[in-house]
């Protein structure tokens, strides 16, 4: 693999683990009890430990002294949460979220860049495994389903609003007969799939996948959030893409 696609690969495992655990907070561990915990920890430490052996084996960060300890962080949580939050829950939950912070602000990178990808990813990927879990827990209220779109829609709309004053700044990659970047043509592919599934999929599929929660109809929202965490993965990697190959962080 050459530099660039382990850069992407290294930074989609540690935003699609880190977003998702930083969400942990919403649904409360009295109402889906300690298994759902286990199951947000026990991703995020599935997809940090695989960036963790990217790390190594590519030496990318030297960063292992944050990572490693986050990494037991999330296996303290994934083993031993109760079913509420007791004290040191909380100080667990506030440790990784400074790690976390100081990890990416760390990185060779646009920290608003990296973290704004980080918590998209990570925000749409807790409500699918959180949709999910209505199976396991049939009587859970809809609201932190609801909560989740809700932020969805915020860090939404601020990337939208980042990547459209990153685009209108860059024209001149866009402009006919450019050979800046991948060249003309190819510029304008990037950014129309970046565009189509990062943010025109994701709008359409949000207004659906709320309609249905507020449906109760909840086992088809969650085929809607499916699909959106699809989209989200594709539009961010794109997006990673045209931020490492062009600088242009849309």
């Amino acid at each position: 693999m050459n530099n660039l696609t382990i850069q992407l690969v290294y930074h989609f495992l540690i935003s699609l683990s880190l977003g998702t655990a930083l969400f942990g907070w919403i649904a409360s561990p009295k109402l889906t009890g300690a298994g759902f915990i286990r199951l947000i920890t026990g991703h995020a430490a599935i997809f940090l430990g695989l960036a963790v052996a990217v790390d190594l084996a590519f030496a990318l960060t030297h960063d292992l002294i944050i990572q490693i300890p986050l990494l037991i962080l999330f296996l303290i949580s994934w083993r031993y949460h109760p079913d509420d939050r007791p004290w040191w829950t909380w100080v667990i939950y506030t440790l990784e979220s400074l790690l976390t912070i100081i990890l990416v602000y760390r990185f060779n990178t646009s920290f608003v860049f990296l973290f704004s990808s980080m918590i998209f990813l990570g925000i749409t990927h807790y409500a699918m495994l959180l949709g999910h879990y209505y199976l396991v827990v049939p009587k859970l209220t809809e609201k932190p389903l609801l909560i989740c779109l809700k932020i969805f829609w915020v860090i939404f709309g601020i990337k939208f609003i980042w990547s459209a004053i990153a685009l209108s700044g860059a024209s001149q990659y866009l402009a006919e007969g450019s050979m800046l970047g991948e060249g003309f043509l190819f510029n304008w592919i990037l950014v129309s799939m970046r565009a189509l599934w990062g943010y025109g999929a994701m709008i359409v599929l949000s207004y659906f996948a709320w309609r249905l929660c507020r449906m109760r109809s909840i086992q088809s929202a969650t085929g809607v959030l499916y699909i959106m965490v699809f989209f989200v993965f594709v539009g961010e990697l794109i997006s990673s893409y045209i931020y490492l190959k062009l600088g242009l962080s849309i």
